[in-house]
């Protein structure tokens, strides 16, 4: 196989999908945002035009439509975020995979098909801080529903038992919705992991599961976790081929703003973590690519 065809080739990796997800939920984002302002003026109108004067219920629309445009402004924000990230690491990406040799990591990992007995799990758990981020956003939301009932209050006629009831009512379901959610997540946490065999690597994660062969990889690369750009507490790693794409995190050292935390010591967790590199440069014969020196 001569060089010419081999780059053209073997270096061809699949396109990151994530960016067609993001951008399908900013057009969303953008338009129930847009929808949900035209929806408040044309209530302000209405009642310009047909109301005595600005009743309660008035303020308690006003406050909710607030809310939800802050969280649709805010999810806008994070999905142009995100995909200014992925599309910086795109273009490094496919730079990469035609063999662009400044991008090179400058600390290559040693070669080594032994480093692992195989076949072998490094294992994520959900962190020990899991359960006082969970305290933490549960306080947050009963101030949130607190601050709420009280400037709804005025829009019932009279304040009985029963509207307070109803309200206790409500507030306890979201309550036990979100410790539901968090729960679900622990569950789904333990399943978090990678696998590497004799055939290939496999990882396990919270946003589904993905497999490479040894013999399919062709990029090899490394660049700052999203959200965790100046902290470094973690950094993200990928293994491509020309259809799939894997990514895992190496967790640097625990914080109490992680969800997850090695399932062993954090000193034999770096042992295995390193130990995986050289196995993974001794099986594809890749070279490792670093993606965080090329600012915006």
């Amino acid at each position: 196989m001569d060089n010419e065809h081999f780059s053209y080739n073997t270096n061809t990796i699949r396109a990151n999908p994530s960016l067609t997800t993001l951008r399908t939920q900013r057009f969303w984002s953008l338009f129930f945002g847009v929808s949900l302002l035209a929806l408040l003026v044309l209530r302000f109108v209405i009642e310009a035009l047909f109301a005595d004067s600005r009743s309660s219920s008035t303020n308690s629309i006003f406050y909710t439509y607030t809310v939800l445009l802050v969280l649709y402004a805010f999810a806008l924000i994070m999905s142009f975020l995100q995909e200014r990230y992925w599309r910086r690491i795109e273009k490094l990406r496919f730079a990469a995979a035609k063999g662009d040799r400044t991008l090179q990591a400058d600390e290559q990992p040693v070669p080594d098909a032994f480093a692992l007995s195989l076949p072998t799990t490094i294992r994520l758990q959900p962190s020990k801080w899991l359960i006082l981020q969970m305290l933490g956003w549960t306080v947050v939301l009963v101030l949130l529903i607190a601050g709420a009932f009280n400037l709804f209050r005025n829009a019932f006629a009279t304040f009985t038992a029963t509207n307070f009831l109803s309200f206790l009512a409500f507030f306890v379901f979201i309550v036990a919705l979100i410790c539901g959610l968090f729960f679900v997540f622990i569950l789904i946490s333990q399943r978090q992991g990678i696998e590497i065999t004799g055939q290939g690597l496999s990882v396990k994660s919270f946003g589904g599961h993905g497999k490479i062969k040894w013999n399919e990889a062709r990029l090899f690369a490394r660049y700052p976790t999203f959200g965790d750009r100046k902290s470094k507490r973690t950094i993200t790693y990928e293994l491509s081929s020309t259809t799939d794409i894997i990514r895992w995190t190496w967790i640097q050292r625990k914080s109490v703003l992680s969800s997850m935390e090695p399932a062993i010591p954090l000193a034999e967790y770096h042992q295995q973590m390193q130990a995986l590199l050289s196995l993974i440069a001794a099986k594809t014969g890749l070279p490792l690519y670093d993606l965080t020196s090329n600012p915006d």
